[in-house]
């Protein structure tokens, strides 16, 4: 697969017990770069596939843990659509807080104590505010 053309979606029975037939099942996706590999695989009909921690045996249709092989689940492969093919990924749109004020109405740089600002972005504001740090960026 080269093109990174996605032609099926695979998804993990994430059910704390995979195999049990009284409770409804639920299915997890594999991030999109697992997809991709398994997908890859599945197109070139190779037996399996070896990822990190698992390995995807597709005749069983089963996630096999490396360093447990009896911690099995199954495996489900959902052809894609041309609705699929343009949905945003679930992970990709994480939003936490959304803002109350833009960050000039928030005070700009000098309210940046506001708990919802990541630590790292005043870290790096703070470290700019230093006149070291400023000589160097302008020179």
């Amino acid at each position: 697969m080269a093109t990174g053309a996605v032609d099926g979606i695979w998804y993990w029975k994430s059910n704390a017990n995979p195999f049990s037939s009284t409770e409804p099942a639920e299915w997890s996706r594999f991030s999109d770069i697992e997809n991709e590999i398994i997908e890859d695989a599945f197109q070139h009909n190779k037996k399996e596939v070896l990822l990190d921690n698992h390995s995807i045996d597709f005749k069983l249709e089963l996630q096999i843990n490396k360093s447990d092989k009896t911690r099995q689940r199954p495996v489900l492969r959902k052809s894609d659509d041309c609705n699929q093919q343009f949905a945003p990924r679930e992970t990709r749109f994480n939003i936490v807080d959304m803002p109350v004020k833009t960050f000039t109405e928030a005070g700009g740089f000098s309210k940046l104590q506001h708990s919802s600002v990541p630590s790292l972005f005043r870290n790096w504001v703070q470290k700019i505010n230093t006149k070291e740090l400023r000589s160097f960026i302008l020179l």
